[in-house]
């Protein structure tokens, strides 16, 4: 029989917890729904997820992604998908969105598209690199469900190597590597394993990109230290920080990225959803959460408008060095 006396919550744990809750919801109450909308403005989100998809469930559609980031003044978006080529989609819901926004009288936004190397399009293919970019695509993401290290996580056989067995990058990369660099589009490094995210790094920069993304290295399945992190923004790539694994994932503290953004020059830093599943929120409200979770940890305005305005479109539409 359970004991009446006994009091879970007074737990040296959950005592912590609460008061960490409870402090964080009164410096929530300074946060106002005007000033959210404010910093939403011009927000680009570099990586939002959106249906139909074949491998994970959908909630959402591009149309729908683009609907809600006009309601809120966003910028914009990237749409990946991890089955084929979102660039022509992206092409014509740029079309749609610039109608519903002069009809509506709304702020127009930018849809960027690209090409996901997983088998559905012949992994590490230059030509469906050169097929993306002829198509209007900004982003080339390496491979994910189907990588080496993404099957080696799931304790499967298989998938797509970025080297040989003895450390060298393969032929087929260099290739679309050199084919990225040919159309200035962004190399958005996805579910590789640390080793093989420094390895596509020298091989980039030496291929002449520009443009280089490190997806998520929070999520546990491409979990990176915050020493490898820093190393590796220094080698020339942009840390991706995104909404879903550095504020949701329960594997990780939020707390922790305000040690990244300690360690990380923020001119490396990006930040986006990674939003869109059958079972999460929508990407534009990720954003809206990511921003005033920030806030509430004390980060600054200025520093949110760099990492989810200017340095998203510095990547992906401006001058990178």
């Amino acid at each position: 029989m359970a004991s009446k006396q006994e009091e879970a919550s007074l737990e040296p744990e959950k005592v912590r917890h609460a008061r960490e809750s409870g402090a964080a919801l009164r410096r929530s109450a300074k946060i106002t729904k005007a000033k959210v909308l404010e910093l939403l403005a011009d927000v680009f989100d570099v990586h939002a997820h959106s249906g139909p998809d074949t491998s994970i469930g959908r909630f959402f559609d591009d149309w729908d992604n683009a609907r809600q980031f006009m309601e809120w003044g966003m910028a914009g978006f990237a749409s990946k998908a991890h089955a084929g080529d979102t660039a022509r989609s992206a092409t014509l819901i740029q079309r749609l969105a610039d109608e519903y926004a002069e009809a509506g009288n709304v702020k127009k936004i930018r849809i960027a598209g690209g090409v996901c190397l997983n088998y559905s399009v012949g992994g590490w293919n230059p030509e469906a690199v050169r097929a993306s970019a002829a198509l209007g695509g900004r982003f080339v993401w390496t491979p994910t469900l189907d990588a080496w290290h993404d099957r080696r996580v799931e304790g499967k056989e298989g998938g797509l190597k970025v080297m040989d067995d003895s450390g060298r990058v393969l032929p087929e990369v260099h290739e679309v590597l050199r084919t990225i660099a040919e159309h200035d589009l962004v190399l958005s490094i996805s579910h590789q394993s640390t080793e093989e995210r420094f390895a596509l790094v020298e091989a980039a920069k030496s291929a002449g990109i520009k443009r280089i993304l490190i997806d998520h290295p929070q999520q546990a399945n491409t979990r990176m230290t915050i020493d490898q992190m820093e190393e590796i923004a220094r080698a020339g790539a942009m840390l991706g920080i995104y909404y879903s694994s550095a504020i949701e994932q329960r594997s990780v503290d939020p707390k922790e990225v305000l040690t990244i953004f300690e360690r990380v020059p923020h001119e490396r830093i990006v930040c986006g959803s990674d939003k869109g599943s059958i079972w999460g929120t929508h990407p534009a409200e990720g954003m809206r959460i990511f921003i005033v979770r920030l806030l509430v940890m004390g980060i600054s305005e200025e520093t949110i408008r760099r990492l989810f305005v200017d340095n998203p479109h510095r990547l992906v539409f401006g001058e990178m060095t």
